[in-house]
């Protein structure tokens, strides 16, 4: 869980973590850079958002995380999707919670 105080995670932040499975966004993150959960492990990687509001993420943010599990607030998946369009979830599961 990231503390909803943190609003910017850089570039490269978690860049080669592999053992990174499960992230929870603070609901006031407004901006994911480039690489930063860029992995090569095969590992299932769960990204849970809180936040109503979608923040800006860098297209390559989760670029080599190949199997991703997105969380949203429920009633917010449409809202997700129009702003990404489709930039960085694929191939991915998306679900509302």
């Amino acid at each position: 869980l990231l503390p909803d105080n943190l609003r910017i995670i850089e570039d490269n932040a978690f860049y080669g973590a592999d053992n990174i499975e499960n992230v929870t966004f603070g609901k006031n993150i407004s901006y994911i850079g480039k690489n930063v959960f860029t992995t090569s492990s095969t590992h299932v990687l769960e990204l849970h958002f809180t936040s109503d509001e979608c923040p800006d993420i860098e297209k390559d943010a989760f670029q080599k995380s190949r199997n991703k599990v997105i969380y949203v607030p429920k009633g917010c998946k449409d809202k997700y999707l129009k702003k990404y369009n489709k930039q960085w979830w694929y191939p991915c599961e998306i679900i509302e919670e």
